[in-house]
């Protein structure tokens, strides 16, 4: 049976939506990143496509990856996808998630995400449509709307 929330989980397609936001900004910086490698060009230098290469450039994208989400989720509590769609983090019992949460939130988001995206899929199967890293980190989305306006970070 499903815990009562003190605020209701905000609907699965408003977090997706969100996700797929911050997605774009995520993806705008990897493509920044990867720039560097076309501007050999410029520098008269040439790069042949090789293993060392191909294992650099992804590489660089999951830091940039984890860097989003130590710099937003556990250092600002929101996301520019969280903010645009108007929601908050919160933890389980309603209040505003500590560092230490938001912290397990980041490294369960990469659980998530690293097992065939099988966590985020698995809000569909779950009774509250919750991301594992939502469990793990004891932590979920909910509208802004909803929390008291001193409850907000």
């Amino acid at each position: 049976e499903p815990l009562r929330r003190s605020f209701p989980v905000a609907p699965l397609a408003l977090r997706m939506a969100a996700l797929l936001k911050d997605a774009q900004y995520v993806a705008g910086a990897i493509l920044f990143f990867l720039a560097g490698l076309s501007s050999a060009r410029l520098l008269d230098t040439s790069l042949t496509p090789s293993p060392l290469l191909l294992g650099s450039a992804v590489c660089g994208s999951l830091v940039v990856i984890l860097l989003f989400g130590l710099v937003f989720v556990w250092g600002a509590a929101t996301t520019p996808g969280m903010k645009s769609a108007g929601l908050c983090l919160v933890s389980f019992d309603g209040r505003p998630a500590p560092r230490r949460q938001r912290l397990w939130r980041v490294l369960g988001g990469i659980v998530s995400a690293g097992s065939f995206f099988i966590g985020y899929l698995w809000a569909l199967a779950d009774e509250e449509t919750l991301y594992w890293h939502d469990h793990i980190s004891k932590t979920y989305l909910a509208l802004s709307a909803a929390l008291p306006a001193n409850e907000h970070r």
